[in-house]
């Protein structure tokens, strides 16, 4: 969605997008988050839109919070938005580094709902991140809301990280918080978090339970091919493209 006129921006933002994992922008679009352009932050969240969106207006306290935060001279080129579950850019001004802002901005979209939030997150952090997180916009030593908003932080600076290929970088429990929310299922009860030390394998921190479906499911059996005969004499290649063709036919037949 696009609100006010066309700016180079968004080509350059657009660009910036198409850099992201697509099964991750797909799995927003199916849930239902949106990408707004808009001349500013603050006219995105104030618009008849978003209000409708929201289901009330911004009070004109929130609406003159957001034009002076989200502003160009607080150099803020994006925000993603929890309550409204958007993203916005700006079209009337932008970032030099306009990949990280996006990959940020995505990364906050896809783990701001799943984080569970923890202070070993926030543990043996890479410089660049625990730099980012001093900053005063993330809340006070004693503020309550702190760990919540340096943990939301980080995660999406990590997302950072795997996008751009530094994953190495992270430590195991912040890396194992981001692959565990990128991977689980959506079912809260279906989810197993496994915390090891720094030294292990961060692939194995996060295993989501797993579900076995076969034939005879009501919904995803069609996705999976007809068994062999046990006496079938068909060598494997073509048992493969059997089993290929046969997918590929249920598939359109749904």
């Amino acid at each position: 969605m696009r609100l006010g006129d066309h700016s180079p921006v968004v080509d350059v933002t657009l660009r910036s997008l198409s850099k992201v994992p697509g099964d991750h922008l797909r799995f927003l679009q199916l849930r239902g988050t949106r990408i707004v352009f808009a001349p500013t932050i603050a006219a995105a969240l104030e618009s008849s839109w978003a209000a409708e969106r929201r289901g009330r207006r911004l009070t004109r306290e929130e609406a003159l919070d957001a034009r002076a935060r989200f502003s160009q001279e607080t150099e803020t080129a994006s925000i993603y938005s929890p309550e409204l579950d958007i993203i916005v850019f700006p079209t009337t001004w932008t970032s030099k580094a306009m990949d990280r802002v996006v990959f940020h901005e995505v990364g906050h979209a896809l783990t701001f709902h799943q984080a569970e939030v923890r202070l070993g997150l926030l543990r043996n952090l890479p410089p660049d991140i625990a730099r980012h997180l001093q900053s005063p916009h993330y809340g006070g030593e004693d503020d309550a809301g702190t760990l919540r908003r340096r943990c939301l932080e980080a995660l999406a600076e990590a997302y950072v990280h795997l996008v751009t290929g530094r994953a190495e970088h992270l430590s195991g429990s912040l890396l194992s918080e981001l692959m565990f929310i990128l991977t689980a299922v959506a079912e809260s009860d279906d989810k197993i978090r496994l915390d090891f030390g720094e030294d292990k394998d961060p692939s194995a921190l996060r295993v989501p339970k797993t579900t076995i479906v076969g034939r005879d499911h009501p919904e995803l059996g069609w996705l999976l091919a007809p068994e062999v005969p046990a006496d079938a004499s068909l060598e494997a290649h073509e048992l493969a493209d059997d089993e290929l063709s046969c997918r590929r036919r249920r598939r359109h037949a749904a």
